[in-house]
């Protein structure tokens, strides 16, 4: 028979064995010129494994029957590791049953037992790991469960130092994935182990050869009666999950390699990253050893602390450092909500408390203006980076939600307004991912004290400072020569702060309290409020000079230069480069991917 595709060639090894009557042993005997290698002799020249064509012979072995120096394979071997030698031999690669670690790409296969790898090169997935999700930058991961309607894998290179209770084993707990993970109300264990005996085995799923993965319950029960020890189990909370040839349309668009490893392999690279005591790394040395595995050390090599890794190392700061998981992610009660604490406290305790804040100069609602905090480590880096130096109008806020529109993130997109001839194209704001219903699809906003007085629009809040109309408002008095075009800024979407009925989201206060946000104050917006009528669209040409007009509004709005102090020297781990400066590259990136396109822009003088 010919045979194609390579996970075919443990299938039809089997069969024709099978057929034989074979119980013992085969040999592979070529019809052409061979070459040996591990056992098995293949033919010479052989092109890529996925589109190789080759006839062999399977003879059952006799006694006295193999040539000298023939090598046998007995039918339990590992099939993956058959594979493996297959691809060894047609790069030439002498592999016998010493070489116990090994790893090749396996093309577009995608199974049980099957190694994950992330993908670089690709401009705009790159990218996008770096701004959203950067967990899967550079992951490992590895398939559990694969079929026609759900595929699960869990991240074997995000080891944490967070452990559980001991009510829950007081496992070391590692990230597996997005899905039920550490900030759950459900979190998922799967607890991975290489345990042999009879009990492990019936509470287990196996996966590949000497790896099986069970539930935490059961690990805890192994423990219990003595047929397994704590140290026996890496456990991993969440994990990652494909619908329906998802996985294969990533693939497709090369946002992964899919390859197959040895166990030995995996269980010493985990081994390796456990005791590692700095996590700052973020597995990036376990993804690199696989990729120069499987050939592609260079590609690794070339994009060695590029932006993505500066920012899942960031991630891993944030997110892989804590020793102790919450009570949440463990399924114990989450602290309250705006709204459970409403129910909590009186009118009168909420009115004495809003005076105070008042008093303060700390108390936001709708006509208040925010910006993001100065801070060394930007609150706004790993995720929603439009809010970096970013300047907040919120225009609502009530007991179920805060919402707001950012002032100086110019889009490349303008309204074209023609006065006496000529045509003026004012810029559109970008004001957030969300869009309002039963409200117009732009939101108009003035401070001019002539149109005020004129009441075109409505003002904002009790302080009356800014007003927000509809465009034919604006329009109608630009037309009448009462108002003019720079008076008004145009914004597009808004951003919400939710007040959940679960949860710790407390709305654009509970930002505040945070310290991503700090209030505004008015004499300060009224002195920038110019410079954010001043604002033009941003295009690929002219990135750098948004973003420096963007900033500008932005220290204008937070605190002195006094007050900021010097506290940006703060820098990614090993590497030069603070984290302040690879919060502006998000920024830009993001702009880049959401706004103007991604390709590269020319840096401006």
């Amino acid at each position: 028979q010919r045979v194609e595709k390579p996970e075919m060639y443990a299938l039809l090894f089997l069969l024709l064995c099978s057929s034989a009557m074979v119980c013992g042993l085969v040999v592979v005997r070529p019809m052409t010129r061979a070459c040996a290698f591990g056992g098995i002799r293949l033919p010479q020249g052989l092109s890529s494994t996925r589109r190789s064509r080759f006839s062999m012979e399977l003879l059952a072995a006799q006694d006295g029957g193999e040539e000298e120096g023939e090598e046998r394979l007995e039918i339990n071997d590992d099939w993956r590791k058959f594979r493996a030698r297959l691809v060894a031999a047609e790069k030439g690669i002498q592999m016998n049953r010493n070489n116990v670690s090994w790893a090749y790409e396996s093309g577009g296969v995608i199974e049980k037992g099957a190694v994950i790898l992330g993908a670089v090169g690709d401009v705009p997935s790159t990218i996008g790991f770096g701004l959203r999700q950067q967990y899967f930058h550079k992951s490992v991961m590895l398939v559990l469960e694969h079929g026609g309607k759900f595929t699960k894998g869990i991240i074997l290179n995000r080891p944490t130092l967070k452990v559980l209770p001991e009510s829950m084993g007081g496992f070391t707990c590692w990230f597996g994935g997005d899905v039920q993970s550490f900030n759950s109300n459900r979190p998922d264990y799967v607890c991975l182990h290489s345990l042999t005996s009879l009990s492990a085995q019936r509470a287990s799923m196996n996966v590949i050869q000497d790896i099986s993965w069970t539930t935490i319950e059961s690990a805890i029960v192994l423990i219990e009666q003595g047929d397994a020890k704590r140290e026996d189990f890496w456990v991993f909370c969440g994990y990652a999950g494909w619908g329906p040839d998802q996985l294969k349309g990533e693939l497709e668009r090369k946002s992964w390699h899919m390859a197959s490893a040895d166990s030995q392999l995996l269980l010493k690279e985990m081994s390796r990253q456990a005791r590692n005591p700095d996590l700052r790394d973020a597995g990036l040395g376990t993804w690199q050893n696989l990729m120069v595995l499987i050939g592609l050390g260079a590609n690794a090599k070339e994009t060695h602390n590029s932006f993505a890794d500066l920012m899942l190392k960031e991630w891993a700061v944030e997110n892989l450092l804590e020793k102790e998981a919450d009570e949440a992610s463990a399924g114990g009660a989450p602290p309250l909500s705006t709204q459970e604490i409403l129910k909590q406290t009186t009118p009168v305790d909420r009115l004495i408390k809003s005076a105070n804040e008042a008093a303060k100069g700390s108390m936001v609602g709708s006509g208040s203006v925010v910006a993001a905090s100065p801070t060394a480590r930007s609150p706004h880096l790993l995720n929603r980076q439009y809010f970096h130096k970013a300047c907040v109008l919120i225009i609502q806020d009530d007991e179920v939600a805060s919402i707001g529109v950012v002032l100086n993130r110019p889009s490349p997109n303008g309204v074209e307004i023609t006065v006496e001839g000529k045509k003026i194209i004012k810029p559109i704001m970008f004001g957030g991912e969300f869009s309002m219903k039963n409200s117009p699809p732009l939101l108009w906003l003035h401070n001019s004290k002539v149109l005020k007085d004129l009441s075109v629009g409505q003002p904002l809040g009790l302080s009356g400072l800014l007003w927000k109309c509809t465009a034919q408002e604006a329009l109608k008095s630009i037309e009448a020569g009462k108002g003019k075009v720079e008076d008004f800024i145009i914004v597009s979407g808004v951003s919400v702060w939710t007040k959940g009925e679960k949860g710790i989201v407390r709305g654009i206060q509970g930002e505040i309290q945070r310290g991503k946000f700090q209030v505004v104050g008015r004499e300060k917006l009224g002195a920038a409020w110019e410079r954010i009528l001043s604002q033009k669209t941003v295009g690929k040409d002219s990135l750098y000079r948004a973003a420096a007009r963007s900033e500008d509004i932005w220290r204008g709005c937070i605190a002195t230069a006094d007050e900021l102090g010097d506290q940006r020297t703060e820098t990614v781990y090993k590497s030069k480069v603070t984290t302040t400066k690879l919060a502006d590259e998000a920024l830009r990136n993001w702009v880049r991917m959401f706004m103007v396109g991604m390709e590269k822009e020319e840096r401006e003088n």
